[in-house]
C-alpha cells in the first residue's frame, strides 16, 4: 500500500534508513552508497524543507536532495535533475511511499560565509576583495536576468576548488513562468528586505540580499577586523529588520566614505592581484546548475552601497513602497 505523497511530511531518519540500505528502493539509481567523513559520520547537510546527501553513485561522487516536506515546481526548476518518484520511503512496517529526489554534481569548496569568515579571521584582505569581485560577477549575472534565486545568502554559494561560485538550493527559484504567485518561501530573514511578504515574488527579489552581502564583503576587505565586533552565523555582518541603526552599517559606510578617494577602490582588477583558485576552499556541495560569469561594471560595488543605504533596505517599520521603485533598481545596475 502506497501512502499519497503529498500528504505526507517525511523525516531525516526515513531517508537515512532508505538510503543505507537501498537495494530495491530506487527506480533508476540502482544501489546509492552514501559517503561518510573521517570520523565515520554520513556526510549529509538538513534544512528547513530537505536534507543533502553526499553520495558516491556509478564511480562518482554526486549529491542528492531529499525532500522533507513538499515542494513545488520541482520540474520546472530543476529539469531532467528531478527524479520523480526516484526513492522508497517506509512510512510503516507494511508501508511505504515513493518520493521525488533530485540528483546533482557534488561541488568541492567552502560556502562564500564560511570562505569569507576564515579570510576576516585570518586578516587576509587580498582573499576578501577576490570573493568581493567573485560575488559581484554572480551578482550582477542573477539582478539582470528575469529569474531569481528567492533565498540568495551565502550558506546557499560554493566556493569550488578553481574560485568558482555555485549558487545551490533552487527551490524557492523565481522563473517568469510563475508570474502572479505567491513565494513559496521569504528566504532568510538575515538577508531579505525586511518588508518583503509572500505577495512579493518576481525577478527583484534578489536585489536586496545582494546589496547586503556585496556590501558586507567589500567591506571586510577594507576592514577585516569588522568580522570580530558584527560578524554572525546567521549573516555576515547586518542586520536587515534594523539597518537604519545598525551599527556594522553605520561603520561601513564611515569606512567607505574614507576610501571613497582612493584610486584602487575605483580600479578594476589587475594581473599582480591573486588568483580566484588561491581562495580557500573545503567540502560542499551543488544541486543545480554552473555559476553566471557575466561581467560587471568596476565599481558595480559601489553603486550597490549606495543603493543599500537610500533605497533598497529600510526598516521594518516603513512602507515597503521603494522594495519595487523603478529608479532604486536603476541604481543598483547602473
Amino acid at each position: 500500500m502506497l501512502t499519497p505523497q503529498f500528504k505526507t511530511v517525511y523525516t531525516l531518519r526515513q531517508y537515512l534508513l532508505t538510503l543505507f540500505d537501498s537495494r530495491g528502493l530506487t527506480r533508476t539509481l540502482g544501489e546509492v552508497d552514501v559517503c561518510h567523513d573521517e570520523r565515520g559520520r554520513p556526510g549529509f547537510s538538513a534544512g528547513n524543507s530537505a536534507a543533502v546527501f553526499r553520495i558516491r553513485l556509478g564511480g562518482r561522487i554526486r549529491s542528492l536532495r531529499c525532500y522533507l516536506r513538499p515542494m513545488r515546481h520541482l520540474k520546472e526548476i530543476y529539469g531532467d535533475r528531478l527524479l520523480e518518484k526516484e526513492l522508497y520511503l517506509h512510512t510503516s512496517a507494511q508501508t511505504g511511499v515513493w518520493v521525488d529526489v533530485v540528483l546533482g554534481d557534488w561541488i568541492e569548496g567552502l560556502t562564500l560565509h564560511e570562505a569569507a569568515a576564515q579570510a576576516a579571521a585570518l586578516r587576509d584582505r587580498e582573499c576578501l576583495q577576490i570573493l568581493a569581485r567573485l560575488f559581484d560577477r554572480l551578482a550582477f549575472a542573477l539582478v539582470t536576468d528575469d529569474c531569481a534565486h528567492g533565498d540568495l545568502k551565502p550558506e546557499n554559494i560554493i566556493v569550488s576548488d578553481d574560485g568558482t561560485l555555485h549558487p545551490i538550493d533552487f527551490d524557492a527559484s523565481y522563473l517568469p513562468a510563475f508570474a502572479g504567485e505567491t513565494s513559496p518561501e521569504l528566504g532568510t530573514a538575515a538577508y531579505q528586505h525586511p518588508a518583503r511578504t509572500a505577495a512579493d515574488f518576481d525577478e527583484r527579489i534578489d536585489d536586496s540580499p545582494a546589496a547586503l552581502i556585496s556590501t558586507a564583503l567589500h567591506a571586510l576587505a577594507a576592514d577585516p577586523t569588522l568580522w570580530d565586533r558584527y560578524g554572525s552565523t546567521d549573516g555576515l555582518l547586518y542586520c536587515p529588520q534594523r539597518i537604519a541603526a545598525d551599527a556594522a552599517y553605520r561603520e561601513t559606510l564611515a569606512l567607505f566614505e574614507q576610501f571613497a578617494d582612493r584610486p584602487e577602490r575605483r580600479s578594476a582588477p589587475h594581473g599582480q592581484q591573486r588568483r580566484p583558485e588561491d581562495v580557500p576552499h573545503g567540502d560542499r556541495t551543488d544541486d543545480r546548475g554552473n555559476a553566471h560569469h557575466q561581467e560587471q561594471p568596476p565599481d558595480f560595488h559601489a553603486e550597490i552601497v549606495f543603493a543599500l543605504g537610500d533605497h533598497r533596505v529600510k526598516d521594518a517599520d516603513d512602507q515597503k513602497g521603494s522594495y519595487a521603485d523603478d529608479d532604486a533598481r536603476q541604481i543598483v545596475l547602473r
